[in-house]
């Protein structure tokens, strides 16, 4: 039961971000997002719904590939 209980805390602090919402947030064109998942070089989506064609990005693997991204730059400039 504990597991449950804390398994539900962390889902509770997790957002889905739909694709509109991941591009504000990285500047990028939908069309390069998907490209970057087929190269996997960009977190994978989840779907909404089993067999539905909805699909979300888990807010902090976005803000940790922004992040990624920033550091990346710091680090050694844009690859």
């Amino acid at each position: 039961m504990e597991k449950y209980i804390e398994l539900s805390k962390k889902c509770l602090k997790e957002k889905l971000l739909r694709i509109k919402q991941v591009q504000v947030r990285t500047g990028l064109s939908k069309s390069y997002i998907y490209q970057l998942c087929s190269q996997n070089k960009f977190p994978r989506s989840i779907q909404l719904v089993a067999g539905g064609s909805s699909v979300a990005w888990v807010e902090s693997e976005i803000n940790d590939f922004i992040e990624s991204r920033i550091k990346a730059r710091d680090d050694q400039g844009v690859e």
